[in-house]
């Protein structure tokens, strides 16, 4: 029995040495020296601060993540590469639905802008303050960067996309300041502060005075990364979110680290300027009154009904597995407690067999008894 006893002990040792093992392993925030690519959607700005910050400040190292962040462009567009593989992550914006509902295994993972700071910018002299004013006139448009909702907004005021000329975004302010446009889709915080930079007058037309309000830059992936890296996953919008936090509150320092970057100073984009694309970047992010990143079903079904009423998607599609929403924490715990009904049903198994050792010792030593009483009763009736 002592021998038993002492194997008991070894065995409900390595048990729960295995449960904390397992418990430890499934903490883990991810997997250590991965590289993880960020395919930005445009060149570098304050637009994207949140993500140098997060990697400058060693908070995606915090998270046993390498980030390698990719300069965008007009020949780098990010859903093409998250889809092709060549990047794990990318910024994009509400039309990653459209993809999502042409069978592209994308998924939004956050939001930076709870406003999209896409806007149709023209020169103040054009006149152009209202939709109907857009009648007649030539647009430039860029269907992967917003061309989306300023489709919804003409739909919306019932104007007809035959009553005015889209061309393709050249990206060239040039073009609007030649007079070989009369509007161009621009950000907000953005080509309205350098056109005034060179002494221009701006006249901005916003959709979300229209009624037209989607998400903007939203942090996507794919399907596989999710289901492959959930952890991971976490781990990179845990270290983006602080990164955020800390740009807004170091804007001086962050605009003028952007500044510095390969090709900034090139496109005349100085400090000055990025500190500018950070102040009117606040009323867009709505830090100050939801958590950054932000989203939520019913907003981006919204967008959805948006989108199906120009006939972009079917008409109440379905946004099942479209927005990110983390499952670690519930995988987590599956496996502690996983982990701890195997070592109970081992635990238990181990006290059934050592009981049905003690049952026989005991039957087998009353057995014995039973057999000494009776040699003793027949040597006591030998004796009579």
């Amino acid at each position: 029995m002592f021998n038993f006893m002492l194997i008991l002990q070894k065995v409900m040792l390595t048990a729960a040495q295995a449960t904390l093992l397992a418990m430890a392993l499934s903490s883990a925030t991810a997997h250590a020296k991965d590289i993880i690519t960020l395919q930005l959607k445009w060149h570098h700005q304050f637009q994207f601060a949140g993500y140098y910050a997060a990697l400058n400040q060693g908070y995606y190292k915090d998270e046993n993540l390498d980030v390698r962040i990719i300069e965008g462009g007009m020949d780098a567009p990010a859903l093409e590469k998250v889809l092709s593989g060549a990047a794990h992550y990318g910024i994009g914006d509400s039309d990653i639905l459209l993809a999502r509902a042409q069978g592209k295994p994308v998924v939004a993972i956050a939001s930076v802008f709870q406003h999209s700071p896409y806007v149709l910018l023209s020169l103040r002299e054009r006149n152009i303050v209202k939709p109907n004013d857009l009648i007649g006139k030539r647009i430039m448009l860029s269907n992967d960067q917003g061309a989306t909702q300023f489709k919804a907004m003409m739909h919306m005021q019932g104007i007809s996309l035959d009553k005015v000329t889209i061309l393709p975004h050249s990206w060239n302010l040039q073009d609007l300041i030649n007079g070989h446009v009369d509007a161009v889709s621009a950000y907000a915080i953005a080509e309205p502060v350098q056109l005034e930079a060179m002494g221009y007058e701006t006249s901005i037309l916003s959709n979300q005075k229209y009624g037209v309000d989607f998400y903007g830059d939203a942090l996507f992936t794919t399907e596989r990364e999710i289901t492959k890296h959930p952890e991971r996953v976490d781990a990179f919008l845990r270290a983006t979110k602080k990164g955020w936090a800390y740009a807004f509150s170091h804007q001086q320092e962050m605009a003028q680290a952007i500044a510095s970057m390969n090709g900034v100073a090139a496109r005349g984009i100085t400090a000055e300027i990025l500190q500018t694309e950070a102040r009117l970047m606040r009323p867009y992010v709505l830090s100050y009154v939801v958590e950054l990143g932000h989203m939520n079903q019913e907003r981006w079904q919204t967008i959805a009904n948006s989108m199906a009423d120009l006939n972009l998607i079917p008409k109440d599609y379905n946004l099942d597995g479209f927005i990110y929403s983390s499952g670690v924490l519930e995988q987590r715990i599956l496996r502690w407690v996983g982990a701890l009904l195997v070592a109970a049903l081992l635990l238990m198994s181990l006290i059934f067999l050592w009981n049905l050792q003690i049952r026989r010792k005991v039957k087998s030593r009353t057995v014995e008894l039973q057999d000494e009483v009776q040699r003793r009763k027949q040597a006591e009736n030998l004796l009579k």
